[in-house]
């Protein structure tokens, strides 16, 4: 039994985010090409039709969805994606995860991640002050009360979601307000994201952790944890 996964990015590099410590803005804004834009329908299809050539009846295949920010793609593109897998005549275990910043989500997109058992990462990065110091929007502005209004919908909606949060050389000097806040907020599961320096930067990024902050911030989360 075979079991593939296949990474998709369905609005190319676009984002409705301007987080501070972005690294994908500045990749893509190298580019050739900046954005690609939205995926068309009949790319879609095409990538399903080209993955199900190498899938047998019993196998198993995971969709992960990334940005940018994929949810730009509109819930309709996604509705379709789901509808074109099962319209295909291999019998395939299927798994579904996307990475979202929370911003465009409402009751129709949790109706539809409940009904086709979406795996959903939801990045926040702990209280309302560590993460409106760096995740803003297009405007400047704080996101953490849309992000929580969604954390909050996903809860509604017992829609199955990891907390994802960046951690910055900030952050990483107060792991107690960290552990506090998951269990404030009963966040059961949660992926710190070290934020580093680009390979070839020629100056350190005033977020990027450095192994002491990354250690210590470890030591004093487990020993939170196995106390509780």
């Amino acid at each position: 039994m075979k079991h593939l996964s296949v990474l998709i990015k369905p609005v190319s590099s676009a984002c409705d985010m301007r987080c501070k410590y972005c690294f994908y803005h500045d990749v893509s804004a190298h580019r050739e090409v900046r954005s690609f834009g939205n995926m068309k329908e009949d790319v879609m299809e095409k990538i399903i039709d080209q993955i199900f050539i190498d899938l047998d009846d019993g196998d198993a295949m995971t969709f992960a969805f990334q940005g940018g920010e994929p949810t730009l793609a509109g819930l309709s593109y996604f509705e379709h994606f789901v509808a074109y897998v099962k319209a295909q005549k291999k019998q395939v275990k299927l798994e579904y995860s996307i990475q979202t910043n929370g911003l465009t989500i409402d009751e129709d997109w949790c109706s539809f991640f409940k009904a086709n058992d979406f795996l959903v990462g939801l990045s926040i990065d702990g209280p309302k002050a560590f993460h409106d110091e760096n995740r803003y929007d297009t405007q400047k502005m704080g996101t953490y009360k849309r992000v929580m209004r969604t954390k909050a919908l996903f809860d509604r909606y017992e829609v199955e979601y990891n907390v994802l949060c960046v951690l910055t050389k900030q952050i990483a000097k107060h792991p107690q307000k960290i552990f506090n806040f998951l269990l404030k907020e009963n966040i059961k599961y949660v992926q710190f994201i070290p934020c580093l320096d680009d390979l070839d930067a020629k100056s350190g990024s005033p977020f990027a952790l450095d192994p002491e902050h990354f250690a210590s911030f470890y030591d004093v989360l487990f020993k939170l944890g196995s106390a509780n």
